[in-house]
């Protein structure tokens, strides 16, 4: 959370225009903004959380009448394949699993634009803070993001496919090798004649 301290103002652009906060000091200070196309259902904030709304419900069946639902923090989950958070949303009957990532940068960085993915910085996968932590970016950015982060899954090898270590860059590229497999390569391609 953002903690501040005087008077100060926080300021925000978000695809529903600018938000500013005046306050007084030492207070925490966390943004929430409708989830788009749950209007009046859902708020997500700045720092990854979605929450429910208080609403009334209209029961139907013998029992009939409304039900009064109170608002709250939604419980956020993993896939087994997956280390992003989910949470579930439903609206008029209609359950959706979402990544919580994909809901903040709509909610505060406006939709996502074709060919654009979410990046994760540091923090990693989970952590949802927005900007610190997320924004939209190409694929070629998330790539870099993750080799530079080591969380790439080749970037984490230690070691070429037939087990011996990584000892040579490519000159001008981010490309490893073993010293021994190119050795290898080349005597092969002379062997046969393949230059």
């Amino acid at each position: 959370m953002r903690v501040c301290s005087g008077s100060e103002t926080v300021l925000a652009n978000t695809p529903y225009g600018s938000v500013t906060l005046r306050h007084s000091g030492g207070c925490d200070v966390t943004l929430w903004l409708p989830v788009p196309g749950y209007e009046g259902t859902y708020e997500v904030s700045d720092r990854g959380l979605v929450r429910s709304l208080d609403r009334y419900e209209v029961l139907t069946g013998t029992r009939g009448g409304v039900r009064h639902r109170r608002g709250r923090v939604l419980h956020s989950f993993t896939m087994k394949t997956e280390p992003y958070l989910y949470v579930r949303l439903s609206k008029d009957g209609q359950a959706q699993t979402r990544t919580v990532h994909s809901i903040v940068l709509e909610a505060f960085a406006g939709p996502r634009l074709p060919g654009q993915e979410c990046r994760h910085g540091v923090g990693g996968p989970r952590d949802n803070r927005w900007p610190e932590n997320i924004c939209w970016g190409s694929k070629s950015e998330n790539t870099f993001d993750q080799v530079e982060h080591g969380t790439h899954h080749h970037s984490r090898k230690k070691k070429c496919p037939r087990g011996h270590e990584y000892d040579y860059i490519v000159p001008g590229t981010n490309r490893r090798q073993c010293r021994k497999c190119q050795l290898i390569t080349r005597e092969l391609r002379q062997a046969v004649g393949v230059s």
